[in-house]
């Protein structure tokens, strides 16, 4: 799994929102 959306850490990352590799 891509860590751009890592469900299995964040599953609020769902929506995969553009901010979320910035975040991670």
């Amino acid at each position: 799994m891509p860590r751009e959306y890592p469900l299995t850490s964040k599953p609020r990352n769902s929506m995969k929102p553009p901010g979320t590799r910035s975040s991670r």
